[in-house]
């Protein structure tokens, strides 16, 4: 049973019996156990909750509560992970809008974009309001930024009906966790059974592979990154790419770092903590080894470097920008953890990468 409270005087939603057996691994957003509500843990504000109600007369939203009555015929993304979570429950094309349409991989969607059946949605300050106004999108899904709902961007939208929902699935500290959230995306089109079946069969894989790789005695060391304005900001040994790497086998040297954002470094920090390390990953978007040396002065010194032992996940880089590993990449961790395993086999293997390559 769910008990919703929405007036003023006790806007904090209060979910009575309500679980979250359909997901493992994110800590960001839960599932009632009637499927009927959608609660979204921001880190630095309250709750959202989003319920399915085929009772009220349209979709709308009232202080910390949206409610949906229809599966939205329009809808509009702010990020390339979005589409990620769309493409795998095959529904594309209910998006109407992209915020830059350079970013954009799949060569489909690009295509209406370019044919302005997607519109661009973006200008150099951000979202461009009055072109949403003007489309009037069922929903508009945001990356989380802490701050951006006070802006008038969100008001003005909120105020002429059209439904905002920050996504935070950037602060996912587990890649099967960042993965989960075809979950909540496929609540909005009836497709959760389909969602959750990719989803374990994704969590099955990826855990066979970690499993495997853990067993070996052999845990070379790699180092991760390239310096930005002279710091290095060096990912957190229990987030995203730290459990990547410890799932793999690599040996990590920050990671105790346990921080939900990366830790910036100096320059020399890092040549002295990773000097000698056999592994190079994650260097931006750099495809050579001369490109690397350019951004990073100080590359020579590594060993890595010296070795032609640097990859980085470029294999689908677009020279636009647009790049596969934050398209697709988000909702296949488990093919992502294969090509770092492939990294440590040294290419041994008869395994061909999807998203990473060795730097020449």
């Amino acid at each position: 049973m769910i008990v919703l409270s929405c007036n003023k005087s006790n806007s904090k939603q209060k979910i009575v019996e309500s679980t979250d057996k359909f997901k493992q691994y994110s800590t960001l957003f839960s599932v009632s156990e009637d499927r009927k509500t959608i609660t979204i843990s921001y880190p630095e504000h309250p709750s959202l909750h989003i319920v399915f109600d085929s009772i009220a007369p349209k979709n709308f939203q009232r202080n910390d509560t949206i409610f949906i009555v229809s599966q939205p015929k329009k809808i509009v993304c702010s990020s390339t992970t979005f589409l990620g979570f769309l493409k795998v429950i095959n529904e594309t094309n209910s998006i109407v809008g992209f915020q830059n349409k350079n970013l954009v991989y799949d060569s489909v969607l690009y295509l209406k974009l370019e044919h302005n059946l997607i519109q661009d949605v973006s200008t150099p300050e951000g979202v461009n309001t009055e072109l949403l106004l003007a489309m009037q999108p069922d929903i508009v899904f945001l990356s989380y930024s802490p701050g951006f709902e006070k802006t008038n961007t969100i008001e003005r939208m909120k105020n002429n009906g059209i439904i905002i929902i920050q996504i935070p699935d950037w602060l996912e500290q587990h890649p099967l966790g960042r993965m989960e959230w075809v979950r909540f995306f496929s609540m909005f089109f009836n497709k959760f059974e389909e969602a959750t079946r990719y989803s374990d069969s994704v969590i099955s894989v990826y855990n066979d592979v970690k499993m495997h790789n853990l067993t070996k005695s052999y845990a070379p060391k790699v180092m991760v990154g390239l310096s930005f304005n002279d710091q290095w900001y060096v990912p957190s040994g229990n987030g995203y790419f730290g459990t990547l790497l410890k799932d793999a086998g690599f040996s990590y040297p920050f990671q105790n770092i346990t921080t939900t954002m990366s830790k910036p470094y100096s320059k020399e920090e890092v040549l002295e903590q990773c000097h000698d390390a056999e592994f190079w990953l994650n260097v931006t978007t750099a495809n050579t080894l001369k490109a690397v040396e350019q951004i990073e002065r100080l590359a020579p010194q590594f060993k890595a470097f010296q070795q032609k032992n640097v990859f980085n996940y470029t294999r689908k880089l677009l020279p636009r920008g647009a790049n596969d590993f934050w398209e697709m990449g988000v909702v296949e961790p488990h093919i992502v953890l294969q090509d770092v395993v492939w990294i440590i086999s040294k290419k041994k293997s008869n395994y061909q990468p999807k998203y990473y390559q060795q730097l020449q």
